[in-house]
Order: structure tokens, then sequence, then C-alpha cells
């Protein structure tokens, strides 16, 4: 129940401000483009499902929500890192990011290997909203440096598919 609680939070939290400032269409789209990778990394990572079972037996499925939460973390640091300068509360937000990130890992490590959660289907959909937000994303100003960074998470995304 608190992975679902979890992603509900996530989902209000990360994906309301991206809403208004990307537009319902483009979060919408990040957020379907994390669930793929999050199903494609977990598909990579354990191509058979259930093979390996947790210490109590019970094997690792992907459901799909929290690939798209954390695609919708990706995307605020793709927003923080193409639009630095004109962020008003820009250490905040990275702050809490970066908050949210140690807080994930401290659930990993306190989880352990018995934990149910397909982490590998976290860090897809964090990579997809990354990646995707960096080549797609709103960019109030652009600068020489942003466009190498758009070209390089191009072929870093191409790569990865």
């Amino acid at each position: 129940f608190s992975h679902v609680a979890m992603n509900c939070f996530l989902l209000i939290v990360a994906g309301v401000p991206i809403e208004g400032f990307a537009g319902s269409a483009h979060t919408v789209a990040l957020f379907t483009l994390g669930v793929l990778g999050a199903a494609a990394c977990h598909a990579v990572s354990d191509p058979h499902v259930g093979s390996a079972p947790t210490s109590d037996g019970a094997a690792v499925g992907l459901v799909g929500m929290s690939g798209g939460c954390y695609a919708l973390l990706g995307v605020h640091l793709s927003n923080v890192v193409m639009n630095w300068a004109q962020l008003p509360a820009r250490w905040w937000l990275l702050l809490s990011l970066l908050l949210l990130v140690a807080l994930d890992v401290l659930q990993v490590q306190l989880g352990g290997a018995g934990s149910a959660t397909a982490h590998a289907a976290h860090l897809g959909g964090y990579l997809a909203g990354l990646l995707v937000d960096l080549c797609l994303g709103r960019n109030l100003v652009w600068t020489r440096c942003e466009r190498l960074l758009r070209v390089a998470a191009a072929l870093a995304a191409l790569g990865l598919t």
C-alpha cells in the first residue's frame, strides 16, 4: 500500500507543475514514455520475470505507475538543467529532487534484496523522462551548451532503444 501511496503522491507533486509549464499533452506523453521505458529496463534487467523470486518467494512483477512517476521526476531534472537561469526557485527545486532521490535510495537500502519492488523500472522511467524531455522539452532561453546537451540526450536515448 505504501508504494501505491508514494506513487500517487509523486504523480500529484511532480505532475501538476509539469502540466502547468509544458501542458497536458506533453505531460501525458512523458508519463506514458516513462512507463514504456520502465517496462523495457525491467525486461532487460530481469528477462525471466519470476525466475528470481524475492526472499519470501514472491515474483517481482511490473505494474507500471512507478515508471511514469519517475519519468516526471526526470522531467523536473531536465527542466532544472535546461532552464536554470530562468527558474526563480531553482535551488529549492534542485534540493527537493535530491531529497526525493535520497529517500528512494534509502527505501531501497532498507527494503533489501527481498523487496518486491522493480527498482530497474524506476531507473528506466527516470531515464526515459530525463532524456526525452532534454530532447523535446520546453526551454525558455537557448544556449549553445543546451543545444549540445539536447543532441547528446538524443544520441543517448537512441543508444538505449
